[in-house]
């Protein structure tokens, strides 16, 4: 069977640069996106042994359809829960609807994909890693993600005590800006 990694947010610069890089070990990376056309046009340019996947990772059903489709094509060694974005710049500017948008997609999201895995992550002795920023060590604006983001910390941390049983190895990765196309 193949051994598979799938990349949240697979679409997005970050995203194709992690997937293409996991390439090098594993047989099938799976990116997967809220923007289905935009994974399809990501595995054109990244070539065999990527597959697209079409998943609204802050709804639990979705992210259940996601885990079993994602079932049917091999064994997952890896889960990258990559997806993320910011909203508020500052605290007066963050609504009550962006707080809960950031919250949504950059901490429940990592939750419920991984949830929706996690017998999948088990049965393969996974690595689960998990993409937060450094927004989420200090006050550099954007407070709802940096929130969220420093809570996708501690919930690496929940995922490492409690599947580490498993097998189950989690490790976040806290990277300062990258000059991606949503950035500029």
């Amino acid at each position: 069977m193949k051994r598979l990694a799938v990349v949240t947010g697979g679409a997005g610069d970050i995203g194709r640069a992690i997937a293409l890089r996991l390439k090098q070990n594993y047989d099938t990376v799976v990116l997967v996106d809220l923007d289905i056309a935009a994974a399809e046009r990501a595995v054109a340019l990244l070539g065999a042994g990527f597959v697209a996947l079409n998943a609204d990772v802050t709804d639990p059903e979705s992210c259940v359809r996601l885990a079993a489709e994602i079932g049917t094509l091999g064994q997952v060694a890896t889960l990258v829960n990559n997806a993320g974005a910011a909203r508020g710049a500052s605290l007066q500017a963050t609504t009550p609807a962006d707080w809960q948008a950031d919250r949504a997609l950059n901490l429940d999201s990592a939750f419920l994909t991984f949830n929706a895995l996690a017998d999948q992550l088990k049965a393969n002795k996974a690595a689960v890693i998990n993409i937060v920023s450094v927004n989420g060590l200090g006050v550099f604006g954007h407070p709802a993600y940096s929130a969220a983001k420093a809570g996708m910390i501690h919930l690496t941390r929940a995922i490492a005590v409690e599947y580490g049983r498993y097998g189950i190895r989690a490790n976040a990765v806290a990277p300062g800006t990258v000059r991606t196309q949503a950035w500029e």
